[in-house]
């Protein structure tokens, strides 16, 4: 190699590691839709979703299909049918069924069509439903006195 030392190798090929790593495609800026965190987004649904909601493990199978499938693709909508979603969940229909419901009741899917064909469903982030926000703090004259 051109004056390289052995150990220069390394450190220059871990160099061009990082680089790769950090690369940020001008494709990447002119998406509709950025992808989020899918580790941030789990957190967020174990920690904050599930027992502000009190999910049922249904509920919770159902909500993570469909945001696998859109929000973690970069899509905010699916359109599914009940059947297909029972299968992919390895589930049956009518639970499926009522957790969609009960997800759409929480503000966990925002339905946005329901035909014979299937459902169009926007699926919103733990972050952007009301219901599993934190409630806000209580104004000092108002917290209990211990």
């Amino acid at each position: 190699m051109l004056g390289v030392y052995p150990d220069q190798v390394g450190v220059l090929s871990l160099c061009l590691f990082f680089q790769l790593l950090t690369f940020n495609s001008p494709l990447d800026l002119n998406m509709k839709t950025k992808k989020p965190n899918a580790e941030q987004i789990w957190k967020q649904l174990e920690d904050l979703l599930v027992p502000r909601l009190r999910l049922s493990t249904i509920d919770r199978a159902v909500y993570s299909h469909l945001l696998r499938h859109t929000r973690l693709e970069g899509r905010a909508r699916l359109r599914f049918s009940i059947a297909w979603l029972a299968r992919a969940a390895r589930l049956s229909t009518n639970p499926v069924r009522n957790a969609v419901r009960r997800l759409a009741d929480y503000g966990v899917l925002r339905l946005i069509a329901r035909t014979k064909s299937g459902h169009v469903v926007e699926v919103r982030l733990p972050k952007e439903i009301r219901a599993a926000r934190a409630p806000a703090p209580l104004p000092a004259w108002r917290t209990p006195i211990l």
